[in-house]
């Protein structure tokens, strides 16, 4: 809001990865070829215009996904 920018829309897609890549798994410092939680958000402004991008690697063995409708 600091910016002048405002969220008024967003997607979150959640998906598994079946298997981490060598290089991936490097940076996490887990094993490599195990499945791993991936989340992809999207925020947009009002226009449709493109706030926030992030893409996310979760290991399922820390992280999970809770929903409340």
């Amino acid at each position: 809001a600091a910016l002048g920018l405002a969220a008024a829309s967003g997607e979150e897609i959640a998906g598994v990865i079946p298997a981490l890549s060598a290089v991936d798994a490097a940076i996490m410092r887990r094993p490599d070829g195990g499945p791993m939680l991936r989340l992809e958000r999207v925020t947009r402004d009002a226009s449709g215009a493109v706030l926030e991008y992030v893409e996310s690697i979760l290991d399922p063995a820390r992280f999970g996904l809770r929903i409340e409708f």
